[in-house]
C-alpha cells in the first residue's frame, strides 16, 4: 500500500521557468503526519478498498516543497517557498512495476 501511495503522489512543480515531476519518500508522508496530525494514507471502505485522500492548499505545497527540496529545485524553508513563484499540478502516477514490485503473474 506504502508503494502505491508514493507512486500516485507525483507533483508537475514549476518555480520561474524550472519545471520538474518530484515525487514523495516515505519520510515525507511521515513529516506530513507530524505537521497536520493526520494520516495521508486515507481511509478505507466498507469493502476495504482505499477512499481518496483530499487535501488542503497547504498541505498540497507542503508535499510539493518535501519533493521540490530533495530533486534540488529549492534550498528555502517552507514558509519561504510559499512565497514564490511556484505552480503546482498533480503528476501521472507511475505505472505499475516500476517501483521494483513485480508485476508478473505467480
Amino acid at each position: 500500500m506504502l508503494r502505491e501511495t508514493l507512486s500516485a503522489l507525483r507533483f508537475d512543480v514549476t518555480i520561474g521557468e524550472d519545471t520538474q515531476t518530484v515525487s514523495l519518500r516515505p519520510g515525507d508522508l511521515v513529516r506530513f503526519e507530524e505537521k497536520f496530525g493526520r494520516s495521508i494514507m486515507g481511509e478505507l471502505d466498507d469493502n476495504g478498498e482505499p477512499q481518496p485522500t483530499k487535501f488542503g492548499l497547504t498541505e498540497l505545497m507542503f508535499l510539493s516543497w518535501c519533493g521540490a527540496k530533495r530533486a534540488g529545485m529549492t534550498d528555502l524553508d517552507f514558509d519561504a517557498f510559499v512565497d514564490e513563484d511556484i505552480d503546482v499540478d498533480m503528476a501521472d502516477p507511475v505505472p505499475s512495476g516500476r517501483l521494483g514490485k513485480d508485476t508478473s503473474p505467480a
